[in-house]
């Protein structure tokens, strides 16, 4: 098979697409930030956050905790998998990603994944 220069320069554009396409989609959304740096040009942000989980309260299969680490942010969990709340239990250390919202005046992570820390 012989390809002549065009080809080749199709063949190395599409592999490039496809490659900044990938790493696109495979790398973290969120960004890790310390809790204590939550502030209003954070509204909208999609973070994670490192804490113990501390007043946790369970309702209509949503939790709803503190996130405390230097700092103190309110947390949503909605429809957490059974996997999921399973991990959520005060005083555990977790990393929660999700995204940075105003709810009631107060600055608050909607979260939409957490992992527990050893």
């Amino acid at each position: 098979m012989h390809l002549n220069l065009s080809d080749t320069k199709k063949i190395a554009y599409i592999l490039a697409v496809i490659g900044i396409t990938a790493l696109i989609l495979l790398l973290p959304e969120e960004r890790q930030v310390e809790i204590a740096a939550i502030n209003e040009s954070s509204i909208g942000e999609k973070v994670s956050l490192s804490g113990s989980i501390a007043n946790l309260k369970i309702s209509s299969g949503n939790a709803f905790f503190d996130l405390e680490n230097n700092g103190i942010i309110s947390a949503a969990y909605f429809s957490p998998t059974l996997e999921q709340a399973s991990i959520l239990k005060n005083g555990s250390a977790v990393k929660a990603a999700g995204q940075i919202t105003r709810y009631n005046g107060k600055l608050e992570i909607i979260v939409k994944r957490i992992d527990e820390i050893d």
